[in-house]
């Protein structure tokens, strides 16, 4: 064997362990990661919805082909109960795995489904939108209201990225105003203080980007005092229409946007609100997912 090959030989044996070893030890940092993110407000189980046909189990395998299709790396639930989460747990098994939060079972569960083959979970948490941060409604909240976080490793770059999906309270607007400010804080706490580090938020705000009311453009102000709407900084224009809450309605034209994606250090290609309809005109939920790709 003549020298120079037998050199080129141990330099691709170096390239090789060296990058398996980078993917361990953050070492590969300056690779571009391309991911995709999903929200989607998923409506929970009501008997209120079996009569206009818009009960979980009419629309659930329509719910669970949006995802197939559009295969997002990460995907933040809104509203899917025990029973919902368990369908798509089942259903998904073969490519994702996922982490949820909420101690009571009767609540639902803001789960995020991960691509487990890409991504390998470091670390899960969750927090409650309260001022005491106990599981009871927050300020003016209707609701107990919380956030799920999770600290995801890129498998073949080491690279990490904090995900956080949330649903913030429909009645109190303090609460949406404070929850807002919170989330900031627990970022910060998550990150210890790391300005560079790449940050998905995401979820149903129940704050409308286009609101006049001063409270519901303070939680977008506080939002984005540390972070960015995806939307403001995607390369290509909003594919879709303009809002994300149909009430299932198939005719109605979504103008009112109150579900998110939030970014801090990333580039956004695309973002659109999916306009996807059952065969019998209505929308798989009364919220339109949302889907960021992403470059971090």
């Amino acid at each position: 064997m003549n020298q120079t090959f037998s050199i080129a030989i141990i330099l691709m044996c170096w390239i090789l362990t060296g990058c398996d070893k980078g993917a361990d030890e953050n070492s590969i940092v300056d690779v571009p990661v391309e991911a995709t993110f999903m929200t989607y407000n998923i409506r929970i189980i009501s008997v209120d919805d079996v009569a206009s046909g818009d009960g979980w189990e009419e629309r659930k395998g329509e719910v669970l082909a949006i995802i197939n299709d559009y295969i997002p790396d990460f995907l933040g639930l809104q509203e899917d109960l025990i029973p919902q989460q368990a369908y798509l747990t089942d259903k998904l098994k073969e490519n994702y795995a996922s982490i949820d939060g909420n101690i009571d079972l009767t609540k639902a569960r803001n789960t995020i489904f991960f691509n487990k083959s890409a991504y390998k979970l470091l670390k899960a948490r969750q927090f409650f939108l309260s001022e005491n941060g106990n599981n009871t409604p927050g300020w003016d909240a209707n609701q107990t209201r919380m956030c799920v976080y999770g600290l995801f490793q890129h498998k073949a770059t080491g690279k990490t990225i904090h995900v956080l999906n949330t649903h913030f309270d429909h009645i109190g607007a303090e609460a949406r105003k404070n929850s807002a400010l919170l989330v900031i804080e627990k970022i910060k706490a998550f990150t210890d203080g790391d300005s560079s580090a790449p940050i998905i938020f995401m979820g149903d705000l129940n704050a409308s980007a286009s609101s006049t009311n001063p409270n519901t453009k303070a939680v977008h102000e506080h939002l984005k005092s540390y972070l960015s709407d995806a939307l403001d900084i995607s390369a290509t224009a909003l594919q879709g229409p303009k809002g994300t809450f149909s009430g299932f309605d198939g005719t109605n034209v979504a103008v009112n946007r109150i579900d998110f994606i939030y970014t801090r250090n990333m580039t956004v290609g695309t973002y659109q609100h999916i306009d996807r309809k059952r065969s019998n005109g209505r929308y798989p939920s009364d919220h339109i997912p949302v889907e960021a790709k992403v470059v971090f």
